[in-house]
């Protein structure tokens, strides 16, 4: 039997694959791994109660590794935030300028937004990550 390296599949299906390529028991690999049955099991089935530690035992004993790997670049991460942030300034001002004034033109708000969203990137990354409360 062929263990699919597709990463794409759920952990999971990869430690049953692994496992029926090397014909271990769960048994043998709750021995090896000092999890209990019932728990090898559980990481067996999916379920999401499994704690990390037990996990990488199991993956251990089956020869695979654990790897965190960036789903997006940080970059992007940091520029939606900015982007966001930037957005609750946008309007906030808006509101205040409906409160004693004409609406501010969307234009305006659509610069504030740009050059906001560079200012907080060029900042001290904390910046991005304070809510407004």
């Amino acid at each position: 039997m062929k263990v699919m390296s597709d990463a794409s599949l759920p952990l999971f299906e990869r430690l049953v694959a692994r496992r029926k390529e090397l014909g271990m028991s769960i048994v043998v690999i709750a021995q090896r791994s000092g999890v209990s049955v019932p728990t090898v099991q559980r990481i067996l089935a999916g379920s999401a109660q499994a704690s990390m530690v037990n996990v990488a035992a199991v993956a251990q004993v089956l020869g695979l590794r654990l790897e965190v790997q960036a789903a997006e670049p940080a970059g992007v991460i940091k520029e939606r935030q900015a982007r966001a942030v930037a957005q609750r300034v946008a309007q906030v001002v808006q509101c205040s300028a409906l409160d004693d004034s004409p609406a501010v033109p969307a234009e305006i708000l659509k610069d504030l937004v740009e050059r906001s969203t560079q200012e907080l990137l060029r900042g001290p990354g904390r910046r991005l990550w304070v809510e407004a409360s």
